[in-house]
């Protein structure tokens, strides 16, 4: 059961409004820093959606995505140099475009969110909206491994500290 403000102690509320205080000043007017919401990072993501968004792992995936739903051909490159996603959301896309490419199936922004909507994930990664975005995030495919291994060695140095 969840403790009410009235049942906490000094140090606690000191502690709750610090970090409320330090989330106010590190979010942006929508509230979020990437894909972190307020609520994910008062509920124990807080570091990590910071740490993201300063090296640039968010936008480096949501390329990578985007570069794959816009040529199928890049796949084959994107999942021989990176293994996952760090972002949860990424990895569930991700998933479904390997899946869709196994399978011999185009993977594009219509056919993954299908196939989302299907395995009942499509809003937990946004809805149709989100994956529409990631198409605009990557104007061309044509560095899509390089950049696959770009992010492979910063979520490898992140692992490692």
């Amino acid at each position: 059961m969840a403790q009410s403000i009235g049942d906490m102690s000094n140090d606690d509320w000191n502690t709750f409004i610090g970090r409320f205080t330090d989330l106010l000043m590190d979010f942006d007017i929508a509230g979020s820093v990437g894909n972190y919401s307020l609520y994910t990072a008062l509920h124990g993501e807080y570091d990590k959606a910071k740490t993201d968004a300063k090296d640039g792992t968010l936008d480096i995936e949501k390329a990578l995505l985007g570069a794959m739903l816009l040529d199928g051909e890049c796949i084959a490159g994107v999942r021989k140099c990176l293994p996952r996603f760090r972002q949860q959301s990424h990895r569930t896309i991700y998933n479904a475009i390997c899946a869709l490419n196994d399978n011999g199936e185009p993977a594009d922004q219509v056919t993954v969110s299908e196939e989302l909507s299907a395995r009942g994930q499509l809003n937990d990664v946004g809805g149709a909206a989100t994956i529409a975005s990631l198409v605009g995030e990557m104007a061309t495919s044509v560095n899509a491994e390089y950049h696959a291994k770009i992010l492979a060695t910063l979520i490898s140095r992140t692992v490692e500290a």
